[in-house]
This record gives C-alpha cells, sequence and structure tokens, in this order.
C-alpha cells in the first residue's frame, strides 16, 4: 500500500511538473516559455480578427495602427500610474494628510478613466472599419464584447492587457 502511494504521488508530481512546461510553452512566445512580449500578443490577437473576420488587408493595416496608437497611450498611462501608485505607497507608509492620499488617490482614478476612454474610442474606431457581416460575427465570438478591449490586447480573451507585470498594490 505504501509503495503504490508513492507511485502514485511521484506520478503525479511529474504529470504536474510537465503540465506546467506545456502550459509555459503554449503560452509563451518562444520555446523557452517566456511570456510573450506586448507586441507578441498584439500580432497574435491581429492576426486571429484578421483571419476569423476575413479583414482585408486595408482594413489589417488601420487595425495594426489604431492599435499601436492604442498600445502606446496604454504603456504612458501605466508608467504615470506606476508613479503615482509608489509615491500612495509612501505617503500611507509615512503618515502622509488625509488630503495628500486623497489627491493621490485621485489621480490614479482620472489615469483609469482615461485609459478606458482610449479604449472605448479605439474600439468604437475599429467596429466602424468592420463591415455589418464582420460587426455580427464579432459579436457573436463574443457577445458582451469581451472586455473593452475585445481581445486586441486590452484584456479581452482572458485577463490579458500589454503585459506590463503585476500590478502594484498598497
Amino acid at each position: 500500500m505504501k509503495k503504490l502511494l508513492t507511485v502514485s504521488l511521484a506520478g503525479m508530481l511529474l504529470a504536474g511538473a510537465a503540465a506546467a512546461q506545456w502550459g509555459r510553452g503554449w503560452r509563451g512566445g518562444s520555446a523557452t516559455g517566456a511570456a510573450p512580449t506586448a507586441q507578441e500578443r498584439l500580432e497574435r490577437r491581429l492576426d486571429f480578427l484578421a483571419t476569423y473576420l476575413n479583414l482585408s488587408e486595408g482594413q489589417k493595416a488601420q487595425f495594426k495602427s489604431a492599435l499601436e496608437a492604442l498600445q502606446a497611450r496604454i504603456q504612458a498611462a501605466w508608467q504615470k500610474e506606476v508613479e503615482i501608485r509608489t509615491k500612495l505607497q509612501e505617503a500611507v507608509r509615512s503618515g502622509a494628510s488625509a488630503q495628500t492620499i486623497q489627491q493621490l488617490a485621485q489621480s490614479l482614478s482620472t489615469l483609469h478613466a482615461e485609459r478606458i476612454t482610449a479604449q472605448a474610442q479605439t474600439m468604437a474606431q475599429l467596429r466602424s472599419l468592420l463591415t455589418q457581416e464582420q460587426r455580427d460575427k464579432l459579436d457573436k465570438l463574443c457577445p458582451r464584447g469581451c472586455g473593452l478591449g475585445l481581445g486586441f490586447g486590452m484584456g479581452g480573451f482572458g485577463r490579458g492587457g500589454f503585459g506590463y507585470g503585476r500590478r502594484a498594490t498598497i
């Protein structure tokens, strides 16, 4: 009985390790299992949508241009958010006034709203490039919208985002 338990446990550990390695390789951007870059994720999603929606070359070029512009805006906003979160953490630790903490939190809120607005505006722009048939097909793929990004690299088709790492918390 003890031998059976030991062999079973060893088998489960090996199976778990193999599954973890497979998962890394599947999700990763390279054979080493490294996480894909933001650009690689954008390209994969764009390729998927180009195929799924049968985008013309012109549509694909417009999608890519709009998404790269959005990616740059979001990355800049994210960098500002990281700076403000750091300041907020320092303010909390140093016992700053409630007013200072409120101002920093409000700054974070404003940046978050700007990011959501940029995503929604880009989504509206991209949807306007599609034919009615393509919009219907996209709506069928994501009946509830797949998040604001609709899989364009801003949180759709999984938790995604642009891969700036784990969000800082207070």
